[in-house]
Order: C-alpha cells, then sequence, then structure tokens
C-alpha cells in the first residue's frame, strides 16, 4: 500500500508475483517427524491417538502422500487443520509435477484473453 496526495493505492496481489522457488518445498513427511519429536510422543503413540498404523505414519515419514483423510486427523492432534497437512502435500506435487514437466510446459502457449 502507497500513500501520496492524501490517496491510498492498494496493491493488487498480481503486482507481486512470486518468482520461481528456488528449492522443492519441505515434504509434509519431515514436518510431521518434527512436530512428534517435539511434542515428546513415539511414532507408536501419535498413531495410536490418530487412529492410524505406525506404519502409516512412518510411510508419510519417508515421503508417502497425505490424504485428506490423514490430513484430518493430523490437523486434529496437532491443533493445527487439515488444510496446512495438504497444502503442504499440494505443493510438494505441484513442484514434483512442475520440475517433471518443465520444457513440456514451456512450449505450451498461454490462451490469449479477448479485448
Amino acid at each position: 500500500m502507497s500513500t501520496s496526495n492524501n490517496t491510498t493505492k492498494v496493491a493488487n496481489m498480481t503486482d507481486y508475483k512470486a518468482g520461481p522457488r528456488k528449492r522443492a518445498p519441505t515434504h509434509p513427511g519431515a514436518v510431521l517427524l518434527s512436530a512428534i519429536e517435539g511434542a515428546c510422543v513415539t511414532v507408536a503413540k501419535a498413531a495410536a491417538a490418530m487412529g492410524t498404523s505406525p506404519n502409516k505414519l512412518r510411510e508419510i515419514i519417508g515421503g508417502g502422500t497425505v490424504t485428506p483423510d490423514l490430513a484430518l486427523r493430523f490437523g486434529r492432534y496437532f491443533g493445527n487443520g487439515p488444510e496446512l497437512w495438504l497444502n503442504m502435500q499440494a505443493d510438494v506435487d505441484l513442484w514434483t509435477a512442475r520440475t517433471a514437466l518443465g520444457a513440456k510446459l514451456r512450449k505450451i502457449k498461454p490462451l490469449k484473453k479477448a479485448a
């Protein structure tokens, strides 16, 4: 937001586009492990409290996919909501796909908007 001559101009979000990521986003499994360790509980205890298996949590910690079901469980257990967990997974998925499709995506010409 900038001001001049007693008027206020609110910047449009498109004025501040994020540049390309320099590194892959942190996988939600790394965050899960950190949260479990930070709570001073074992994977087995956390899994039991969330109604899932320790193997499922280890799978996520090892790079597996956070599903909506797991996101709901993680969000409830850690008190931070499922959106956080799904958004982290979406960031990883998009990064992976964008990296794999890089050259093919650059060949796609954007649709021109009608004037």
